[in-house]
């Protein structure tokens, strides 16, 4: 299992002031309930990636996706997550059988 660093951290707070979501759906999201982004906690920024990371990167990225409605849901962020959610099933349902759709199940 990974876990969280400073590196992690870091990275990932040059992905988020750039607004890269691609960026930071590459990034590995596990762990991340503790960890401060650009000085804020990272169920904060998942509110904000959940609204404005586009689809396609989600259908892209189902996993992170996940990690991220995970961090809402961890976070208290009940209808974020119910959102997030909804969008992230439709790209789960879209991907082809077998690869990551099979480690989804």
């Amino acid at each position: 299992m990974h876990q969280a660093t400073a590196h992690d951290s870091a990275r990932l707070a040059a992905c988020w002031q750039a607004r890269d979501y691609a960026g930071i759906l590459r990034r590995p999201l596990t762990n991340m309930g503790c960890v401060l982004v650009d000085g804020r906690p990272f169920a904060e920024l998942a509110a904000e990636i959940a609204q404005e990371c586009p689809d396609d990167l989600l259908r892209a990225y189902p996993v992170a996706a996940l990690r991220v409605a995970y961090a809402l849901a961890a976070g208290g962020e009940a209808d974020a997550f119910g959102a997030l959610m909804a969008r992230v099933q439709g790209a789960i349902h879209a991907l082809p059988d077998g690869g990551e759709k099979t480690s989804l199940k």
